[in-house]
């Protein structure tokens, strides 16, 4: 080999620098760096996308992304001695379905709220569990008698004042009648609740009412149409004969027992009475009907 040839040789080899080993190192240190981080996101994964998940669901919620109303997977809970028909149910569903928007705190009150208009519940309750499933609690008003105000309104057993009979549709009281509570039939305000919104007296009349009503029954007494009267208190009239009975305010045992023993006298001599008052404290006044 020539000597040019050699020199060019050895000039190719000498710009060829050996690593050292600070240099390995580096490159060591860099490669596992990136090693470790790959191991990180490979086991952090799940964790990373539920995070960005969850986020990308509020920034959903601020730009208004529709999220589709069969999304939402809906559990019904009722109380005790709550029941609501096929039809109900459904309804109740899909008004909750379509309401529910993007599951914020608003959406949820919305559908609260409309669940409550369709069957005057007494308390409704939408509760977010997870991103796509809600409970919907329902406990649900019991009526005892109606009550004429503005409209024909139903009384539940808590003496709330609730929604209306139609009885050109052909719904009925599920008791008596209860008249003289509103004097003039003006114009209710509802609470947030969609119960009238009335003072602690008529809350008192309304209690005494469900009382009445209550001790009546034990006593085997069917009463009708309930009027309160100022300054008198309750009269009614009895299912069976249609005898007007002044009772007054409660307490109402002590007078029921005493009807029943004027009723059982005059069914022994087979007379009927036309009025009886007993809403005179130790006094009862016997009015007869003319046979």
């Amino acid at each position: 080999m020539s000597k040019g040839r050699k020199g060019r040789r050895e000039s190719v080899l000498t710009r060829q620098k050996p690593r050292n080993q600070k240099s390995r190192g580096r490159s060591l240190k860099t490669r596992m760096i990136g090693i470790a981080l790959l191991c990180t996101v490979a086991t952090g994964g799940a964790f990373i996308y539920g995070k960005n998940r969850f986020q990308r669901s509020n920034l959903a919620v601020k730009s208004g992304r529709v999220i589709d109303p069969n999304s939402w997977d809906l559990v019904l809970k009722l109380s005790e001695h709550t029941s609501i028909s096929d039809q109900a149910r459904s309804d109740l569903l899909n008004t909750t379905r379509h309401l529910l928007g993007q599951g914020s705190h608003e959406d949820l009150e919305k559908a609260a709220k409309a669940i409550q208009k369709l069957g005057s519940y007494a308390d409704v309750r939408v509760t977010k569990i997870a991103p796509f499933n809600v409970i919907i609690s329902l406990t649900k008003r019991e009526p005892v008698f109606c009550v004429e105000s503005d409209k024909l309104r139903l009384v539940s057993t808590m003496g709330e004042i609730y929604g209306q009979v139609d009885q050109s549709a052909g719904e009925v009281c599920p008791g008596p009648v209860l008249s003289g509570v509103f004097e003039e039939k003006l114009p209710v305000e509802l609470g947030e609740d969609l119960t009238v919104n009335v003072d602690s007296n008529t809350k008192v009349l309304l209690r005494e009412a469900i009382t009445l009503l209550q001790d009546a029954r034990k006593k085997e007494l069917v009463l009708e149409h309930l009027q309160l009267q100022k300054f008198r208190g309750f009269v009614c009239e009895l299912g069976a004969t249609k005898t007007e009975v002044a009772l007054g305010r409660a307490p109402f045992v002590e007078k029921l027992d005493k009807l029943k023993g004027i009723l059982d006298k005059l069914a022994l001599r087979q007379e009927q009475a036309q009025r009886i008052e007993l809403d005179y404290q130790g006094k009862a006044f016997v009015k007869l009907k003319k046979m």
